[in-house]
């Protein structure tokens, strides 16, 4: 399997005119080894920046470490099995969400995960315009990331993203990897009514 073949099975079954970015965006378990230069991490969360949120609070943060470092090694260790693959990334970023300040207005904090997710997806189109592909992991112990790496403590740690170019598929040996790279995406049909 080369990457031309990947990305065609990737290809999203639409007839809609979407922006190419998201027509290209999937979330792969292969990457390449390439770094990623820090100019382009800046720009990656810049867009996150500009995330719209409720009351403008922004109740978002990113921790982000590199393949090599100590701190890349001791997220790995945070990492649930299954997602071990992660470890070949060149980076990992920790997504984490402002904890609030309860002495405020409470309503505005119903919606901070909705905001993070928010800045995510900004996150992640942007680095995808930029040839970058993420994959987002809920299957981390945050609390033993959290221990284990400089998290400020208003800091409560969500998930865990992959980020980097896509890695040579004729080099992928893990067949396991291999097998769920190859499933097509779905998506259910029906997700809007007018009412």
């Amino acid at each position: 399997m080369n990457n031309k073949q990947m990305l065609e099975i990737k290809k999203i079954a639409t007839d809609k005119p979407l922006i190419p970015v998201i027509l290209e965006r999937f979330s792969p378990r292969h990457y390449s080894s390439e770094k990623i230069p820090e100019n382009d991490l800046q720009i990656i969360f810049e867009a996150s920046r500009w995330t719209p949120s409720a009351k403008n609070i922004q109740p978002w943060y990113f921790y982000w470490t590199e393949k090599g470092s100590e701190t890349f090694d001791k997220l790995g260790t945070a990492l649930f099995d299954f997602n071990y693959w992660a470890k070949e990334a060149p980076v990992m970023i920790v997504v984490c969400v402002n904890k609030p300040d309860l002495s405020e207005d409470n309503q505005w904090h119903n919606y901070m995960h909705f905001d993070v997710g928010q800045a995510v997806a900004y996150l992640t189109l942007q680095a995808q315009s930029m040839g970058y592909y993420s994959r987002q992991m809920a299957g981390v112990d945050t609390v033993k990331a959290h221990e284990l790496l400089s998290i400020n403590a208003d800091h409560e740690v969500f998930v865990v993203i992959a980020l980097g170019k896509l890695g040579n598929y004729e080099d992928l040996k893990d067949e396991m990897i291999l097998e769920k790279e190859k499933m097509p995406r779905v998506r259910k049909d029906n997700i809007a009514s007018k009412i």
